[in-house]
């Protein structure tokens, strides 16, 4: 880690690709294999790690948004957006990472998804208690949605409870 750290990434590698040896089901060293290989810009390489990761622990919520992070950063392709997505849902079903809300905003902002993009970033002002660009940006969110949408009926909830926590404020 120390040589990780000091972008030592060669030594840092290698070390790693020793203890993956060693033991090749542990998540946590494929996990820091990956944000290794992110963080110098190797993306094919980190999402390999960050999925074998995710593979070997499949309840981090973590793991997933890490990988949902690097497949955004990765070659802008829709099948990477759209897997992006994916990872990062299941990263909130686990648990609600504010950083996560944010990322789903970008991935379908990306997409050209913009009213899921607000509801999102609705969501992540909720959690920030910034409740005035919650509500701006589920408005917006709920005026561009299908009605039909489960994401409309999401974004109705979200918008009572903004209104009762503003109410309550």
């Amino acid at each position: 880690i120390a040589d990780y750290r000091l972008n030592n990434f060669a030594q840092a590698e290698e070390i790693l690709n020793e203890l993956i040896n060693k033991e090749p089901e542990n998540a946590y060293f494929h996990e820091l294999m990956g944000q290794m290989f992110r963080d110098s810009g190797r993306f094919d390489q980190a999402i390999k790690h960050y999925k074998l990761a995710n593979q070997y622990d499949p309840a981090s919520a973590l793991i997933k948004m890490e990988l949902g992070h690097v497949l955004l950063e990765s070659e802008r392709t829709d099948e990477n957006l759209r897997e992006s997505v994916k990872y990062l849902k299941e990263a909130l079903h686990l648990e609600p990472l504010g950083y996560a809300f944010r990322l789903l905003a970008t991935a379908y902002g990306r997409l050209e998804e913009h009213a899921k993009a607000k509801l999102y970033l609705a969501e992540s002002g909720v959690l920030k208690n910034d409740l005035y660009y919650a509500r701006q940006q589920v408005e917006s969110a709920l005026r561009e949605l299908d009605e039909e949408s489960s994401e409309y009926i999401r974004a109705n909830d979200l918008l009572l409870l903004i209104k009762q926590k503003q109410e309550n404020n």
